[in-house]
């Protein structure tokens, strides 16, 4: 009867055998169930041993046809790893290649299963079914709602020879993003996303793919006496041609009808591209000709304001509103200028209620801005009132579904009131909007190891400052991740890090080595007691330390000054566990917010009180 045959459909990869039929994954009576693409990911890399596979190039393979970032690939990585039991420090399945891809480091082969005589019909009729299983379950991937169009706008370049005027082509750029995004028929990428290219030697395809979009819109603006000539060039990434190529011509002082001629040029150029009934935002009476130069001279600094002072930001805008009181994206501007203020200068603690009146001016103005409704939902963040909080963010988003930063600040709202599985979409959709956001990355990575996943929080933000996001937060969450992970040797080297926040080295350096298994009890109290060590930190070590009753003390003394409540619930800690915690979230009011709505993630109620005891989804 010959030979008994073999089926070659399973493999191995290291000590592990993975079988596509059931997208599991075994070894030594361990089972491991895989979603379908965490497989493909594993099969694809495995069929390629030793070999760098790019980002694009997997987003190509196994996300065909589908708008993605490479945010999805990292975390379908995360998840493999964590199944496989490896580790992205010593990898012994899938290392990382700094701003490139992954490799596959394990010894991988066909996994020879043997089948008897007698079952080689059946295993053959069984791989039948497993294929038209497979191939019905593509279809369907591959059929299933179509991704929207997708869009992004790339600052005009100024060739007007002013520097002066680089504000003319921001402000072309972001009226055609604003006059996008009213079309829910289109994706349209986030202004802070695509201004990123600034400068930028890239080419269109390379930008789109960053992007995760189809189509790109660029320009130009030139000056020609009193008149000025806008160029809009619609670019078709995957096809590498440009779709079509109009100028606008308009007087100096016309900036505002010129934008909106151009955005309803643009409108009309995807529309028969698409095939879609996309209809240009009809005309406005534009705003005092002087005052809208000065908010968008003004809106050009405040996207800087990493980098440059905020000062001029508001006396810009004040001038603004002076001339031009009915102008209610300048009133918004200037509220958000007021509320971030404080954030890069002291002196912004003198002025910063000032935004609140802002904000509520252009709400009187212009109530569809979605912006002024989140600069007063972080007024009354800031102030613990969490219902209305929550209340004017969903106005907010109801109003600028497309605006990345009402997403993230709303996702740290939940994020603090214990709501991390709700904060971490907020997170996700601020990243769908504008990839390279880098707050949102820190603070999905920050959520995730509140939930326990220390790898993964830790993959995010060390790839982070790989790509030179070199921000104090990006340090707290390499450092924390480090000491959560014991790696003490790297959590040491952080503190030494020249880009690390004001802290005594000396006391974390022994607050580290207490971790490594070394007592110090007076650690505790001289961390509270240091002036150099911020609030957040002190929080957090002071709970590693277990000395929750003095950490009450000191947080109750410090009522006055803004505390971030996200390092009450870790990660790594169990302050939420303690009777203190109880005597905290009624201090700061979480207790009234959760009786209104949904409780933390971790609590539940229990009579008048909430017991915070509940296990983390992921332990690592």
């Amino acid at each position: 009867m010959g030979s008994p045959k073999t089926s070659q459909q399973q493999f191995r990869v290291g000590a592990w055998r993975a079988d596509p039929n059931s997208l599991a994954i075994q070894r030594n009576g361990q089972v491991c169930h895989l979603e379908p693409r965490a497989f493909a990911v594993l099969r694809y890399l495995a069929d390629r041993p030793r070999q760098v596979v790019s980002v694009d190039e997997l987003m190509d393979a196994l996300w065909p046809g589908v708008v993605v970032t490479p945010n999805a690939v990292s975390r379908v990585i995360a998840n493999l790893r964590k199944a496989l039991g490896d580790d992205a420090r010593k990898p012994e399945y899938i290392e990382t290649i700094a701003r490139t891809g992954y490799r596959m480091v394990a010894e991988t082969e066909p996994a020879v299963v043997s089948a008897s005589p007698r079952f080689a019909y059946l295993g053959l009729a069984a791989l039948a079914l497993v294929t038209i299983v497979a191939v019905v379950w593509l279809y369907q991937f591959n059929n299933g709602p179509a991704p929207k169009p997708s869009v992004a706008v790339l600052p005009f370049e100024n060739l007007t020879g002013d520097a002066a005027l680089d504000y003319l082509g921001d402000g072309v750029a972001e009226e055609i993003i604003h006059s996008l995004a009213q079309h829910a028929d289109l994706s349209v990428s986030a202004r802070m996303a695509s201004f990123r290219f600034r400068d930028m030697s890239q080419s269109p395809q390379q930008i789109a793919r960053q992007l995760g979009v189809h189509y790109l819109v660029e320009g130009s603006v030139r000056r020609d006496g009193p008149k000025l000539r806008i160029t809009a060039q619609l670019i078709d990434s995957n096809k590498r041609f440009q779709v079509s190529s109009d100028t606008v011509e308009a007087e100096l002082n016309q900036v505002f009808q010129a934008q909106d001629s151009v955005s309803a040029v643009v409108v009309r150029a995807l529309s028969r591209e698409l095939d879609l009934a996309l209809k240009p935002t009809p005309a406005r009476a534009g705003p005092d000709p002087e005052a809208y130069a000065l908010y968008l001279q003004a809106r050009h600094l405040w996207h800087r304001r990493a980098t440059e002072p905020i000062e001029p930001v508001i006396e810009l805008l004040t001038e603004a509103v002076r001339i031009d009181p009915d102008f209610a994206r300048a009133w918004s501007a200037l509220g958000s200028a007021y509320i971030t203020y404080p954030s890069y200068s002291e002196k912004g603690f003198d002025v910063y209620e000032n935004g609140e009146a802002a904000a509520t001016r252009a709400i009187e103005l212009s109530p569809e801005l979605g912006e002024p409704y989140a600069v007063l939902a972080s007024y009354a963040h800031a102030r613990l009132q969490w219902p209305e909080g929550e209340r004017l963010y969903r106005e907010a988003i109801q109003r600028e579904r497309n605006n990345p930063y009402i997403h993230q600040w709303f996702g740290e709202h939940l994020v603090r009131a214990g709501r991390f599985a709700e904060g971490i979409l907020q997170f996700e959709r601020a990243l769908e909007l504008d990839p390279l956001y880098p707050i949102a990355r820190h603070e999905l990575a920050i959520t995730y190891m509140l939930q326990g996943d220390y790898e993964h929080g830790r993959s995010i933000v060390s790839e982070m400052w790989r790509q030179g996001v070199t921000s104090r937060s990006t340090w707290a969450g390499n450092f924390v991740s480090s000491v959560l992970l014991s790696d003490y040797p790297a959590a040491h080297g952080w503190i030494d890090e020249p880009g690390r926040p004001a802290l005594d080295p000396a006391l974390m350096h022994r607050f580290v080595d207490v971790e490594a298994g070394q007592p110090d009890q007076q650690l505790a109290q001289e961390i509270l007691d240091s002036e150099q060590i911020p609030l957040w930190l002190k929080v957090w070590t002071v709970a590693r330390l277990g000395a929750y009753k003095a950490l009450l003390d000191t947080l109750v003394a410090t009522t006055d000054e803004y505390f971030d409540a996200q390092w009450l619930w870790g990660p790594g800690t169990d302050f939420r566990k303690q009777p203190q915690f109880q005597e905290i979230i009624q201090l700061i009011r979480l207790d009234q917010y959760w009786r209104q709505g949904p409780v933390a993630d971790l609590c539940r109620e229990s009579g008048d009180q909430f017991v915070c005891d509940k296990m983390l989804a992921t332990t690592r």
